[in-house]
């Protein structure tokens, strides 16, 4: 999945609302969440818990609401649960690159 269309970004700081985003997903069947740079580690490592230590971190993954759940666990990130029924009602396939974490929600029906 590759960035798109500019009205459908929305940057989420970690905490606080994702009324916006959500509200995006619903009438667009997209939405590209970007987040701050500081959260790229631990998203890294949630991911790559495999990952040796000279490994470049680097995320680029795709994936269903299975890996929207894996991102929702990471407890910072944990307000992204609220996707959770959206994604798998909508069969939306799910991506996240980094260094700066950019999640991307797309609906497949």
């Amino acid at each position: 999945m590759r960035r798109q269309d500019p009205e459908n970004r929305v940057f989420w700081g970690g905490q606080g609302s994702l009324d916006s985003a959500v509200e995006l997903f619903r009438e667009k069947g997209h939405v590209e969440i970007e987040m701050p740079a500081e959260l790229h580690h631990a998203v890294f490592s949630h991911l790559s818990s495999g990952a040796r230590e000279t490994q470049v971190e680097q995320i680029d993954q795709q994936g269903d609401a299975e890996l929207l759940e894996q991102i929702a666990e990471i407890g910072q990130l944990a307000d992204l649960r609220v996707f959770l029924p959206l994604a798998r009602e909508r069969h939306a396939r799910v991506s996240i690159q980094s260094p700066a974490p950019h999640l991307t929600i797309q609906a497949e029906d």
